[in-house]
């Protein structure tokens, strides 16, 4: 790449703004729960302990508010999410059926993607690549167990919102992604998570408070 300038370049690396990257937010500390786009979060717990309740509050937190919200769930008809503007779809939409110039949420209803089509994966595997980063989709992955998505979806997810898990393989792989130990997880669920309706969130988009229960309660380990 030519410096199109007779200027001398200085001896560090300097910043090169991204038009599709203008959109991405920064950490709130005034409200814990507006967590900052690019979202990709990955929720999972037993049944009836909060998952859906949880992303739901998150939502409501979300400013400026989404522009639209789409929520896939392998079910004909939900009345989960009927309290907030949303579309309900039956297969996991293409990153070409978002509006990037708009502010989109995608939240993937109790997925296990051992159960998708081949091009339900590959678009799944696209939504995660791009769509979260360049395509202005914050995504919400909502499933029992974590072991059922993708390796990417695991991979790529910058938030992380865990109700107890006994699971030691699922704790050692979170717990690395985090730079946590296993028996740091479990002493949190021991003694702070207590309840079963009690989740743990680990969030690397917010620096300041990246470990907290219930989203709005810090953690100091």
């Amino acid at each position: 790449m030519k410096n199109k300038t007779n200027e001398k370049l200085p001896q560090k690396l300097i910043p090169f703004n991204s038009a599709d990257k203008e959109w991405h937010g920064k950490e709130d500390i005034n409200d814990l729960a507006n967590l900052p786009s690019p979202i990709v979060c990955i929720i999972f717990g037993n049944l009836n302990c909060g998952k859906s309740r949880t992303c739901k509050n998150i939502l409501c937190h979300k400013s400026p508010n989404y522009e639209r919200i789409v929520v896939y769930s392998p079910l004909k008809e939900t009345d989960e999410y009927d309290c907030i503007d949303s579309e309900l779809v039956n297969e996991v939409p293409s990153i070409d059926d978002f509006d990037s110039s708009l502010r989109n949420c995608l939240i993937l209803d109790d997925i296990s993607t051992k159960t998708l089509n081949k091009f339900e994966k590959n678009n799944l595997t696209e939504l995660f690549r791009v769509g979260a980063s360049h395509n202005q989709i914050d995504i919400f992955c909502i499933t029992q167990d974590c072991s059922d998505l993708l390796p990417i979806c695991r991979r790529i997810a910058n938030t992380i919102i865990m109700f107890k898990n006994n699971d030691l393989r699922q704790l050692s792989e979170i717990a690395q992604k985090f730079h946590l130990t296993v028996p740091m997880i479990k002493h949190i669920f021991t003694n702070i998570c207590k309840d079963r309706h009690d989740s743990l969130m680990l969030c690397s988009i917010t620096p300041t408070h990246p470990i907290r229960k219930n989203v709005f309660e810090v953690l100091t380990l």
